[in-house]
């Protein structure tokens, strides 16, 4: 699927408005981020709710029980809970927008709706250019001056961008920069970054789960992806279904991916600036493989305490590459206080599919 088709698959009709479908960490439901105004009679005065929202999503059903309305108390941001959906939706955006990156607005503008009967014909993109950030407000500047009448129904669409085949979800759009119908009101647009979600997922925390992958929760998502072993020939599936049973039964138990993220965060990369990738599946699947080592090299219980003391021994570092070797200097770079003397730092990467050797330089070794 091209960019397009892959950004119109996720944003969906919200009544009069636009929304984008979103896979949280839980396998029971998804969600709906949207603007709040698409939620009330008069979006302006955001008194009367609307009795019955309307959604409506490319090649989808969407199924939604009206009561799981979660709105921002100040802010123009909403949350959706539907019913569990299977298809692809973006990831969130951990990086700072830059001027130097390509994004698009994607939403069903009004007279779009009013010009096709299909779903598919009425969407809309926009080439945006990143302006400023304040706080959860995040503007982009509008270079083709589209006219608030040409967007009025995209709002709660959101902006997109794509790196590396995988598609961030950036900001959800609310208001064109200045309501009156001016020249200066075209040159730019208004939306919510998606940090400012995760304030309603505080406030609901007993009825809603955060913004990250569905296997950031459970090691046993990534249990099939584990231990490939391109390398082995002979007796490969004995060997893999050995070190699977010990991921499910030793690690997967006792510990999940999100409590060694909130723990370690961006000490788990060889680069702060893969600040992304740290919701990557293949970090993740690198990660079970790493702790299942582990226990069969110590042979101590694993738990989110026991991985300090795994680290006095060997160190965990993702990097995304394919060809570690030249990352030799960021890898020394790294805090590795932690081991101690003949320690190992085993590095993974999210291309490589065999191990490497390298050579270290002296002259590294004693910076």
């Amino acid at each position: 699927m091209t960019f397009f088709e892959r950004c119109r698959s996720f944003t969906v009709k919200v009544s009069g408005g636009s929304g984008v479908l979103f896979e949280p960490m839980t396998e029971d439901y998804s969600y709906i981020l949207t603007a709040k105004h698409n939620l009330y009679t008069d979006p302006n005065t955001m008194q009367e709710p609307i009795e019955e929202i309307l959604i409506e999503a490319c090649g989808i059903e969407i199924n939604f029980n009206q009561s799981n309305r979660y709105v921002h108390e100040t802010l123009d941001i909403a949350i959706l809970k539907i019913e569990k959906i299977n298809i692809e939706t973006p990831l969130k955006e951990f990086e700072e927008p830059s001027k130097d990156l390509n994004y698009e607005f994607y939403g069903y503008p009004k007279y779009k709706r009013d010009e096709n009967p299909k779903i598919e014909q009425q969407i809309e993109n926009y080439e945006v250019k990143f302006s400023k950030k304040d706080s959860s407000l995040v503007t982009f500047d509008n270079p083709k001056f589209i006219n608030i009448e040409e967007i009025r129904g995209a709002s709660g669409g959101g902006v997109f961008r794509e790196a590396d085949d995988k598609i961030y979800l950036v900001a959800i759009e609310y208001e064109m920069n200045a309501r009156e119908n001016s020249q200066a009101s075209h040159e730019r647009i208004d939306f919510m970054s998606i940090e400012a979600f995760d304030e309603i997922i505080e406030d609901n925390n007993s009825e809603l789960v955060p913004l990250y992958p569905p296997y950031m929760n459970d090691f046993n998502m990534l249990l099939n992806d584990i231990f490939l072993l391109n390398g082995l020939m002979s007796e490969r599936e004995q060997v893999a279904s050995l070190l699977k049973d010990i991921a499910e039964n030793d690690i997967n138990c006792n510990i999940c991916p999100k409590d060694i993220y909130d723990k370690y965060k961006e000490k788990l990369l060889v680069k702060d600036d893969y600040i992304n990738e740290l919701t990557n599946k293949e970090l993740w699947i690198r990660y079970v493989e790493f702790l299942v080592l582990s226990k069969l090299i110590d042979m101590d219980d694993i738990s989110i305490d026991s991985i300090d003391e795994i680290y006095t021994k060997r160190k965990f570092l993702f990097a995304k590459t394919n060809d570690w070797t030249s990352l030799v200097k960021e890898i020394f770079s790294c805090d590795l206080k932690s081991l101690n003397k003949n320690g190992t730092v085993c590095i993974a990467c999210d291309i490589d599919t065999k191990p490497d050797m390298c050579e270290i330089p002296p002259n590294i070794l004693k910076s």
